[in-house]
């Protein structure tokens, strides 16, 4: 996942997660799958956030 912030604040934290979707694979037929799917938290090992603050800044209020 890579973030790009903008002359913004942002507070919290920002997770690393794996999505999980309905269906195993997707075709034409139901591209709509695409959007849903269920995020569940983990640790940053292979699949960390990558945020970039242009102008921003970033109050960290907890582990990520």
């Amino acid at each position: 996942m890579v973030l790009a912030f903008e002359d913004t604040t942002v507070a919290g934290v920002i997770p690393a997660a794996r999505a999980r979707r309905r269906v195993s694979s997707i075709d034409g037929s139901a591209c709509y799958e695409l959007g849903i799917a269920t995020s569940t938290v983990r640790p940053a090992v292979g699949n960390g956030a990558l945020v970039r603050l242009g102008g921003s800044v970033r109050t960290v209020t907890g582990t990520s």
